[in-house]
């Protein structure tokens, strides 16, 4: 059964790993940069870094030749190969109506030539949104502006060895990085990955809680099982031990009764050895038996100290002794009181 859960454990990992890769904070991607000794008319060197999330991997410089494509590095696929660069960037911020925010594509592009100095033909931009002030009706955010002409002759010389950047990586005066796109996606398709995005990450929460609730569930079903199965056998249980107690009732009864019948036997042995070692001259005013403790109280027409004796004497008795000193009656008969010990 553990070995299940193990299994079905690992399986659901593995998918949440494979999910893991559509979101934005695993995706991977192909950062290219020149070297310092470079400019953007004469490239002969490129370094290559790899980047998930916030991590960035440096994986070397390369020459820049035909043979780049053919590098390892390469044989893997990523989502994107982005260029980045220090060039001119030009930011402005924008104002514009909330209602623009539904359409905001196609009202940047007819807003270009009154926003900048460019046609919207002419240059690669990116939007970032600053505030979204729905009491004002007002969308405020930085329109980042890169024109085509100062990368198009390192874009044409990283065609030529087949490597096509999706996205420029420039970075501000104030440090700021922005990813600016070569070629504007369709509003359609950011819709779709946007709703990939929320599914994927909907199904990794969906595992991960899965994955921590199953356990918990068959160990409760296993306990219910369990407990029926206890219920089920309450009946037999409950005559198994009403049949122990009328067991030990009746050993119980038994040893009361096997205790009785020695203490009778031992009684009848007791008067038995005294009748036996009594002279005839005597005869007994008390006789007591008690858990092997034998006592006689009576008068004596010969001396008591036979009694004694005869006590001492036998091997069946023991601790033989008076109870009480010797006296004599009117009559001139001894008056004893003696006890002893039955022996087993």
């Amino acid at each position: 059964m553990l070995l299940d859960i193990i299994d079905w454990w690992l399986a659901r990992m593995v998918e949440i790993g494979v999910l893991l890769r559509l979101l934005p904070i695993y995706r991977e991607r192909l950062l290219i940069s020149l070297e310092a000794s470079s400019t953007l008319g004469e490239v002969t060197e490129i370094r290559i870094e790899r980047q998930r999330g916030r991590r960035r991997c440096q994986l070397g410089v390369f020459p820049l030749t035909q043979k780049i494509k053919k590098l390892k590095v390469f044989r893997r696929s990523y989502d994107k190969i982005v260029l980045s660069f220090n060039s001119d960037v030009l930011i402005r911020h924008v104002t514009m109506p909330l209602i623009a925010e539904s359409g905001l594509e196609n009202f940047l592009k007819h807003e270009m030539d009154r926003l900048t100095p460019f046609l919207a033909e002419d240059v690669m931009w990116h939007w970032r949104l600053i505030e979204r002030n729905r009491t004002r009706g007002l969308l405020d955010g930085e329109l980042i502006i890169l024109p085509r002409i100062s990368v198009k002759s390192i874009l044409d010389k990283l065609a030529e060895v087949g490597l096509r950047p999706l996205a420029i990586e420039v970075q501000s005066m104030s440090g700021r990085k922005y990813e600016v796109p070569l070629i504007r996606p369709d509003p359609t398709q950011l819709r779709r990955k946007r709703l990939h995005s929320l599914i994927s990450i909907f199904c990794c929460i969906l595992i991960i809680v899965v994955g921590a609730v199953t356990p918990a569930l068959l160990r409760w079903r296993q306990l219910e099982a369990l407990n029926a199965n206890i219920e089920m056998l309450r009946p037999k249980m409950d005559t198994v031990i009403n049949l122990k107690k009328r067991i030990e009732t009746m050993e119980g009864v038994g040893a009361t009764m096997i205790a009785s019948r020695s203490h009778a036997a031992d009684a009848l042995r007791a008067l038995f050895i005294v009748t036996e070692d009594l002279p005839d001259e005597i005869y007994l005013t008390q006789y007591a038996y008690n858990q092997g403790r034998l006592n006689i109280e009576g008068r004596s027409s010969v001396a008591a100290t036979r009694i004694l004796t005869s006590f001492t004497a036998d091997r069946r008795l023991t601790e033989a002794s008076f109870t009480a000193p010797v006296t004599h009656d009117d009559d001139g008969k001894e008056l004893f009181a003696v006890q002893a010990r039955l022996s087993r």
